[in-house]
């Protein structure tokens, strides 16, 4: 299955400030756990490219 990452871009853009940097909190903690266990990397890739929506 595709990922529509513009239409996960718009979504994660239209929330707030708030919500966007919990929305990055819950990721980078994700983004841990998953590397310490040394699991899924299209999980840890999709949760990097998602986290990207902050910065841009």
């Amino acid at each position: 299955m595709a990922i529509n990452w513009e239409l996960l871009k718009t979504h994660y853009l239209q929330g707030n400030r708030e919500s966007q940097l919990g929305n990055l909190a819950l990721n980078l903690m994700r983004l841990h756990i998953f590397i310490r266990q040394g699991s899924n990397d299209i999980v840890v890739q999709h949760l990097i490219r998602e986290s990207q929506f902050f910065k841009e």
